[in-house]
Order: structure tokens, then sequence, then C-alpha cells
């Protein structure tokens, strides 16, 4: 007996015909799922390779320019300590003149007799001996005691001039071998499967560096004149100058009255009472960084020169009496004293650290002081304290012009700018060998790297840089302070790369 048909019977047919093809669409869904699930973790893979790359460029150009800001800040400290140093040989030498002026005047001079007689003519002239004979002893052990140390001590503070000279200079030289080698380890440290690119871009940007890092500093000798050395002479001397700006009132103005003794005996101002009514010593006095005749030798000269100056009181009596005071200016006392090797006085205009009316204190041109100075410079100054004295090589910017609101400010030190790279075959993703998915370049899940070369590259650039606190360590005078290597405040900082730094990156994958 035959079935009945069920009702729609007739579309069941098309159904079953059309059985089995969702299939394909799931096989063809499937393998696009995976795909994205694989491109989703290569993406990731590369993502966070590539983060941890940059950390790394920018780490290693980073730590780079901070071992050149140690090497300007070092430099700096030396430069400091060089400049203290210079200052205590000033004062040393400064001593030395003023003792050896001081037992001219008052023990050993050829004038000393002179005070002692006019004191003779005054009532009070006991009281002015008694002092005398105080500081007479005085000089004595002061000339003694310093014509004993001051030599040894100059030697000593020149030997460590020296040294922080060369300790500058092998700092620097160890810096510059030290930054390649800070970059390296940084990135080995960073991520043993990175290394500093070898492409030509790299070697590019090296060679710029290594250019501007050696011209951003330079060594001078301030011994050298113009013609000798395009890097030096008085028109840069700028040492020269920072070390006058550190200078105290001693070294190189000392001019002032003694103190004692003084004698003021007012019985002269009675009539027909004759004698010395008023005298005094006046002292000048100053350390000088002097240039030996015609040459270009920085070296610490001091002189000292004491000129008496007395008002003996006459009488006439015509027809009542009538006072007549006589003023006496004498030389009394003077002394120099040398280290280095500018072995003489002679105030020729120009060859002092500043004007002519000032030398020496204003020794030439004050009216007491004059005559002794003068027998001063027909002296000499005697053997030299430290014939190894004045001042020494140093490090400096290159560009020590004065700085103006755009120009020679040095705020910024060389761009240390590099390239870090890191194979594919370091990277888990897909295609790497450990994993394999996709069975290889002809497999339907086989995505390649894409990667040009096969590596992941990261650009990084870092400088040092100059910047003064103003919060931590305000200026007293309240003004900007530009880039130099006598202030310890060089920092480093990273830098963005510009547009034509990347295109060179980029170019450069397809040479590698």
């Amino acid at each position: 007996m035959r079935k009945a048909r069920p009702p729609g019977g007739r579309c069941f047919p098309l159904l079953f015909r059309q059985r089995g093809q969702a299939l394909a669409f799931i096989g063809v869904t499937t393998v696009v799922v995976l795909l994205g699930l694989l491109l989703l973790y290569n993406v990731a893979q590369l993502t966070t390779q590539k983060m941890k790359l940059q950390n790394t460029a920018d780490a290693a150009a980073y730590s780079g320019a901070l071992t050149e800001a140690r090497d300007y800040n070092f430099t700096a400290y030396a430069n400091r300590a060089m400049i203290a140093n210079q200052v205590a040989v000033a004062q040393i030498v400064g001593l030395r003149s003023w003792a050896r002026n001081l037992d001219s005047t008052y023990k050993s001079g050829p004038f000393s007799w002179v005070p002692q007689t006019f004191a003779s003519l005054s009532a009070l002239g006991s009281m002015w001996t008694s002092v005398w004979n105080v500081a007479k002893s005085a000089a004595g052990g002061i000339e003694s005691v310093l014509n004993a140390v001051a030599g040894p001590l100059i030697k000593v503070l020149d030997l460590l001039i020296d040294a922080l000279y060369y300790g500058s200079t092998a700092y620097h030289i160890a810096m510059v071998l030290t930054v390649p080698e800070t970059v390296v380890e940084v990135i080995e440290k960073n991520d043993p499967d990175a290394s500093l690119s070898s492409s030509l871009t790299q070697i590019g940007f090296a060679a710029k560096h290594a250019y501007d890092a050696y011209g951003f500093t330079s060594d001078y000798d301030p011994t050298k004149s113009g013609n000798d050395d395009s890097k030096s002479g008085a028109s840069k001397d700028r040492q020269a100058n920072v070390i006058f700006n550190s200078q105290d009132g001693f070294y190189n103005f000392r001019s002032y009255p003694w103190p004692l003794p003084i004698l003021i005996d007012p019985t002269k101002l009675i009539p027909g009472n004759f004698g010395t009514l008023f005298m005094i010593m006046y002292h000048s006095g100053g350390t000088e960084l002097k240039n030996k005749s015609g040459t270009y030798m920085k070296s610490w000269t001091g002189a000292d020169s004491t000129g008496l100056f007395t008002i003996l009181m006459v009488w006439i009596f015509v027809p009542f009496p009538v006072p007549i005071p006589i003023p006496i200016p004498t030389p009394q006392g003077y002394g120099a004293a040398l280290a280095g090797s500018a072995n003489d006085l002679q105030p020729t205009s120009g060859n002092f650290n500043h004007n002519f009316a000032e030398a020496y204190g204003s020794s030439f041109v004050n009216p007491l002081t004059i005559v002794p100075a003068y027998i001063n410079v027909g002296n000499g100054t005697g053997a030299t304290l430290d014939s190894n004295g004045g001042l020494k090589k140093y490090w400096d910017v290159t560009d020590r012009d004065q700085a103006t609101a755009s120009a020679h400010q040095n705020t910024s030190g060389p761009e240390l700018l590099i390239e870090v790279e890191k194979p594919m075959s370091k990277i888990a993703i897909s295609s790497s060998p450990g994993l394999n998915i996709g069975g290889g370049d002809t497999g339907r899940l086989w995505l390649a790297d894409g990667t040009q070369g096969s590596t992941i590259k990261a650009l990084s650039k870092a400088q040092s840089y100059f910047a003064r606190p103003k919060k931590l360590f305000q200026r007293g005078d309240g003004k900007a302070e530009y880039g130099s290597l006598y202030s310890p405040y060089w920092q480093a900082r990273l830098m963005p790369n510009s547009l034509l730094e990347q295109g060179a990156s980029i170019l450069s994958q397809s040479f590698p």
C-alpha cells in the first residue's frame, strides 16, 4: 500500500538536494577566523617588541648623552678647583710681596731710619718709637716664615692645578671611548636580542656625532698668543677673566694707610714749637697676572710699596709768629714676589689683567708710593717662587665668544642619534621556526612577517644640555647663565627625531 505524501512534500526534494553546503561556509569562515587570530597574534607580538626596542633605544641614547654631560660637569668642577688654587697662589704671592715690603719698611730698608728721625722732632715721638719697635720685631718674623713656606706651598698648588688639567683630559678621553661602549652595553642589558644597527645610516649618525662632540670642547693654553694658537690669546682668555673676577680685595688692591703708627703732635701748634706735627705711612700694593715683555706668559707678580707722609711745623716771627706747615713725602719700603717667568715689574701698558692706573694697587699713580714703586722696579721681583707658576692649560667650550640673546649660548651639547635593530628570528610570531603555523609559504594559513630585511628597528636621539635651576641655584645678580665649563649644570634629555632622520632610517632598511 502506497504511503500518503506529506503536505508540502514537493519542497523536500529541494531541501534534500541542498544538504551539506554549510560545510564549505564553515570551512572558509574558520580559515578567515584563524588567519585573523594569527594576524592579531603577530601584530601584538610585533607591537610589544617594537615598544620594547624603542625603550631600549631611548635608554641607550639617554645614557650616552648622560655620559657626555658628566664629562662636562667633571671639567666644570676641575676648572673651579683650578681657579680656586690660582686665587690661592695669587694670595701667597701677594703675602710674600707684602712681607718683603713690611721688612723693608721697618727693619732692613734704606729708608727705615727716616720715620724715627722725624719722630725725634716731636715731644710724642716715643709713642711712635714704641709702636715702631713692635712692628719691627713682627716684620722680621713674618718675613722669615713666608720666606720658608711660600715657595713650597705654591709649588704644591701648581702641581694640583696641573693634575686637575690632566685629570680633565683623561676623563674627556675616557668619555669619548665610553659613549659607544655605554650605548652597546645598555642595549644588551635591556634586550639581549637587540643590537646597534650596522646600516649606513647608523654609520653616518655616529660620524656626525663624533664630529660634533670633538668640536664642542677644546683645550686651551693661556700662555700662547693668538699668533701661536688660534684657540688662545688675550682676546679669548676667558679663564684669566674668571680668575680676575674671583679675586678678593687683598690680592688685587691692598692699598690703605698703615693703621699704626700714626703721629699727631698738637703741641706743634703752639707758637714757636718747631718739629713734626703729623706723620703717617701709606701703603699701595697688588698682585697681577702679568705678561712677560714681548711675549704672552701669564705669570703672577706682586708688588708693594710704602711712602711716608710728614708735616713739619715751622714758625716764623715777623713781626708775630706765623706757622708754616711743610709737607714732606718720603719713600719708605718696597717689596715684590713672583710665581712664573714674568720677572719684571715695569708697568708697561697692556701687560696687566686690568688698566695701567690700577696696576699694583695704583702704586705708580699714588704720589706717596710712586717713588718707592719705581725703586721696586729697579730692584726686580727677586727669585721666582715657582718657575712653573702662572696660568695653566684647561678645557672649555670651543665657542667662547660673548653670548647674546640669539648666539654663543652653548646651552645644547652634541646630539647623539642611534638606530637599534632586532632580527625577526628572535621574535615569536606564527611564521617563526619554533611555531611555523600555516605549513610554510605554500600553506593557506601562512603569514610572512612582512618586515624589510627581516628586522625591526627603532630610532632615538638624546643630547646633553645646560640649564641652571633658578629655584635651587639662583644667581645673585638674577641674570640668565649660559653654557660653559665652569658651572656643573649639564644634564641629559631625549629629543624628537626629525622627518629627515626618520626618512634616512626608513631608506636604509632597503640597503642593510
